[in-house]
């Protein structure tokens, strides 16, 4: 079936008031054959965006209109891909009442954190593989509880270290700050490199895609050993001026996919 996105007005809703209409429709849905795939809040311009496959746009406009009355402004069919590209991950709410249940809304927004074992063939080299894989069993609960502690969620593990995803900027500086003090301290020869942007991800399952993703994996690539690199947005979004302390500007630097250089700063993680 075609996909179609609509945007609706909804100038002065909360988060929990999209959860609840997202949750009418997603009940209505089977009885106008059609399924939400998405759906996107913008709560500074009041705009509202699903993403819906449908029959065709009337089917759209109806099981809005039968699920809470809320029907689109505009309604037109996309590509799905092109779609995915552009914008963020859904936000799906979890069944039942969200007056019922403590709601932790979804902005979509992330903070996208890569780390990544510096030198870890060396490392297996000069501690053999159960010296090696003892470190690295330690370093992964540091890490774990780094994330756990900041309110962030680890994405996947990537062989050599972690994708995590936090909901604000500066949880997820002070857990890059915390993750390298731990490696330090865990033994003189375990260094990380750590990457973070910030953006809207795509999200399909418990993984997530996109541009914003691309950009904080090839800084962890840019970063040298114990070294933090973000992108220029995670300073100008900070708002703890402690944090901002650490900021030391590198500079505008070329990534690859990258058209333009990208402002770069790297963030101390020493106590000074």
């Amino acid at each position: 079936m075609p996909i179609y996105m609509d945007r609706h007005n909804a100038e002065g809703a909360t988060f929990a008031d999209m959860a609840e209409a997202h949750r009418l429709d997603l009940r209505e849905q089977r009885a106008h054959d059609v399924r939400f795939l998405a759906y996107w809040f913008d709560p500074e311009r009041g705009l509202a965006f699903c993403l819906v496959e449908a029959p065709d746009a009337t089917a759209v406009k109806d099981v809005h209109d039968a699920s809470h009355g809320a029907v689109p402004s505009d309604i037109v069919e996309v590509d799905l891909d092109e779609v995915l590209a552009f914008l963020g991950r859904a936000s799906e709410p979890d069944e039942g009442d969200p007056a019922a249940r403590e709601f932790r809304p979804d902005s979509a927004f992330r903070t996208i954190v890569f780390t990544d074992i510096a030198g870890s063939t060396a490392l297996t080299q000069r501690l053999g593989d159960a010296g090696a894989m003892e470190l690295l069993e330690r370093h992964d609960e540091a890490i774990r509880r780094a994330v756990a502690d900041g309110g962030g969620r680890i994405v996947k593990h990537t062989g050599d270290g972690f994708m995590i995803s936090f909901d604000r900027v500066d949880d997820a500086l002070r857990a890059a700050i915390r993750i390298q003090r731990e490696a330090a301290s865990l033994h003189e020869l375990l260094s990380v490199k750590i990457g973070i942007n910030p953006g809207n991800p795509i999200g399909r399952g418990e993984d997530l895609f996109g541009t914003a993703v691309q950009i904080a994996a090839r800084l962890c690539d840019l970063a040298q050993a114990g070294q933090v690199l973000v992108a220029g947005i995670v300073h100008e979004l900070c708002d703890d001026p402690d944090l901002a302390d650490r900021f030391v500007d590198r500079g505008r630097v070329p990534l690859k996919g990258l058209e333009s250089a990208l402002q770069v700063y790297e963030v101390r993680s020493d106590s000074t």
